[in-house]
């Protein structure tokens, strides 16, 4: 049976002396990767969990994420301007693994190689067994190359783009997009080119870990988070990969304005949809009806305005559009599992 999300981890303690589990990361390395996207990679993903504690002046530690470089073998290899990359681990002793993150490949000014057998199988496999597999830039050639984005939408760097659709025709190549989910349970993540592999990261953070370790992961290595079609609230990118564009004007203008108290009114006008069928063409490809998709997306402002404004609750509650106090703790309870105030007392550690 599948596993949702990959989600079987490894244990270990925490402060608290409660057991956590651990989620396996492998990172891809072969021959001619992109070095800065592989060890930057590294460094991010294993560093998600530090807290900056203001009070004891102190960074605090907890570890979520075992990360390693998987490689054919273990023998070195070489990135394609000369640095040199040992992987920890060969690929026939990793079965399982939360998240496969393939690296970019290939010269600037050349072709990507082609990638061996072995990474293809065991890249289909371990993605038949509930891996997310993401990647960046050239390496959706990699994934696609393993047949995991046949009849699948799919972006890369824009130089790579004719090479791809010649290759594989039947992906549906969007090298616009920023990202783009795919496949069972959206368990396929591609990026564009760039620095948007530091997007990616940050995505899987908060696919895992919640939106929070994200945002600390970017805090702490000052990474933009959310450019050109991504919203910053990347968990709402899941509910925003459809073909419906009537309904993804109505999502944007709930995203733009969320706090007026007329915006689902203005988010059906600009869809020119009689009521009865916004409704069911919305819940049809977002899997929740405008209110909640509304709701989720106010308190997604206000978690943000709580970690990084130092004003009262019934002032944020009002400037992401509730009136009344009771009512935006009493959803923010049955959203985020906690109340507003519990939410400001974990958070306010992180500068």
């Amino acid at each position: 049976m599948k596993r949702r999300n990959g989600q079987h981890r490894g244990e270990t303690d925490t402060a608290r002396g409660r057991r956590t589990r651990l989620v396996e990361v492998s990172i891809l390395a072969l021959p001619s990767v992109h070095t800065s996207a592989l060890y930057g990679a590294h460094d991010i993903l294993s560093s998600a969990g530090i807290r900056w504690d203001q009070r004891d002046e102190r960074i605090r530690c907890e570890t979520r994420l075992r990360v390693r470089t998987v490689g054919v073998t273990t023998a070195a290899v070489e990135g394609w301007n000369g640095v040199v990359v040992r992987p920890s681990v060969a690929i026939a002793d990793v079965a399982t693994s939360d998240i496969v993150y393939v690296p970019a490949l290939g010269p600037p000014d050349g072709d990507v190689p082609t990638t061996p057998p072995v990474v293809r199988r065991w890249l289909a496999d371990l993605y038949e067994r509930g891996a997310v597999i993401a990647t960046a830039c050239s390496g959706s050639l990699v994934l696609a190359e393993a047949g995991l984005l046949d009849a699948e939408p799919a972006t890369t760097h824009w130089a790579y783009t004719q090479q791809f659709a010649q290759r594989f025709p039947t992906t549906r190549l969007c090298p616009e997009r920023a990202l783009v989910l795919a496949g069972d349970e959206q368990r396929i993540v591609t990026a564009g080119g760039g620095s948007l592999w530091q997007e990616l990261l940050l995505y899987l953070i908060a696919r895992f870990l919640g939106r929070d370790a994200a945002a600390q992961a970017a805090r702490l290595y000052l990474l933009d988070w959310g450019r050109e079609d991504q919203s910053p609230y990347a968990l709402f990118q899941e509910r925003r990969q459809h073909a419906d564009a009537a309904i993804r004007k109505a999502q944007r203008v709930m995203l733009e304005h969320a706090a007026d108290a007329r915006v689902l009114l203005r988010a059906r006008a600009q869809t020119g949809l009689i009521e009865r069928t916004f409704q069911r063409r919305f819940r049809a490809v977002t899997g929740v009806s405008p209110v909640r998709y509304l709701q989720e997306i106010r308190i997604e402002l206000a978690k943000d305005a709580i970690t990084t404004q130092p004003r009262s609750l019934d002032d944020i509650a009002w400037d992401v559009g509730y009136t009344d106090p009771a009512t935006f703790r009493r959803l923010f309870k049955r959203i985020v599992g906690i109340s507003p105030s519990e939410y400001r007392r974990r958070t306010a550690v992180v500068a």
